[in-house]
């Protein structure tokens, strides 16, 4: 399906001149063009569903032949739904199945990115404690949990990555990890995810890994799997309150954010949100290697709230695409902590 172009941008940013300083080979042109954005599902039709605060996050894709099964937060729960890319809702599998045998008692976990290896289906999932059970004081985790009935029921493995501020009850901040979009790249499973280091620092864009055949045994065993963080060249910090290193040049704030890998550049891909004066921007970025992202690209701009990206592409892979990726997002005149009584689902389409 072709969308109408509204946007054809041919890129060479006062950023990318200034970066030629530090990394000289990002200065280029490509042309990236800009669909108009589509409203898929409305506020009235997901309430109607039961969809009450969906998608809470990122959307885990799984394609099957020619149909997509779509697993994604509902108010701190699971949901899982099947359907096309135009109606990701075209049936109701469920809405509010929580995670099982959590191994640690949490205010909200709710997971969607999903990926299958050894017939296993994981899925990574952002968790909270709230302070004195202020949701909007929250200090977030990730974990990943694993399903063997095709994502009936996703059992626990526990936490995998926590910030390098630990939880600290007497002195509460909030602490945001994002949705942890992943990539599996060779032997290793790649998890991406903002660190908080103190009240007022956080990396906004940090990565932690894991090799396939340790959390495989981890499965077998039922343990938890062990990930390092990324921390100056090397992957030795661990995975609960390590030290990171920022991946984007002059670590710029994210709210939140996907990845993905478009074989057309041979590059991986990243959507992000980040505030305006009012509103939001929608920005996208390049990486050859994982750890060195930029500059931005100002995609779009919108008044009210856009949040919770994720990215589709159009292969088998749903986190592969060659030069055409849909971008999903959730859109709220209202925002914020209220979000949820306006919020629709849009997209529009990228092309390389």
């Amino acid at each position: 399906m072709k969308t109408k172009p509204i946007k054809i941008i041919t890129f060479v940013s006062v950023f990318v001149i200034f970066s030629m300083i530090i990394s000289p080979f990002v200065l280029k042109f490509f042309t990236v063009t800009i669909g108009e954005s589509q409203v898929l599902i409305t506020a009235n039709e997901r309430t109607a569903l039961g969809l009450h605060t969906w998608p809470d996050g990122n959307i885990g894709v799984i394609k099957e032949d020619q149909s997509y099964t779509f697993y994604a937060t509902n108010g701190g729960l699971l949901s899982k739904t099947s359907g096309t890319l135009d109606n990701p809702v075209e049936e109701i599998h469920y809405t509010d199945r929580p995670i099982q045998n959590l191994k640690e008692i949490y205010n909200y976990a709710g997971g969607g990115p999903v990926f299958e290896y050894n017939d296993i289906l994981f899925m990574l999932y952002h968790a909270e404690f709230h302070n004195n059970n202020d949701f909007q004081q929250f200090y977030s985790t990730i974990g990943i949990a694993y399903s063997l009935d095709n994502g009936d029921q996703f059992f626990d493995l526990g936490k995998i990555i926590q910030s390098t501020y630990q939880l600290n009850n007497s002195k509460p901040i909030v602490a945001e990890m994002a949705g942890a979009p992943f990539v599996i790249d060779g032997d290793y499973l790649y998890v991406f995810f903002r660190d908080t280091i103190s009240a007022n620092q956080q990396h906004n864009l940090a990565v932690a890994r894991c090799t396939l055949e340790a959390l495989s045994e981890s499965t077998s065993d039922q343990l938890t799997p062990t990930f390092y963080k990324y921390f100056n060249g090397t992957f030795l910090e661990p995975g609960i309150s390590g030290k990171s290193t920022p991946l984007e040049f002059l670590n710029g704030n994210i709210r939140w954010f996907d990845i993905g890998f478009d074989t057309k550049r041979n590059e991986y891909l990243i959507v992000l949100i980040d505030d305006a004066l009012i509103g939001q921007n929608l920005y996208m970025m390049w990486s050859k290697n994982l750890f060195d992202w930029g500059p931005r690209i100002n995609l779009t701009y919108k008044q009210g709230e856009l949040f919770y990206p994720t990215l589709i592409g159009l292969s088998d892979n749903p986190k592969i695409s060659n030069d055409e990726w849909w971008v999903y997002y959730t859109f709220s005149e209202v925002g914020s902590w209220s979000r949820w009584q306006d919020a629709r689902l849009e997209r529009v389409r990228l092309e390389f």
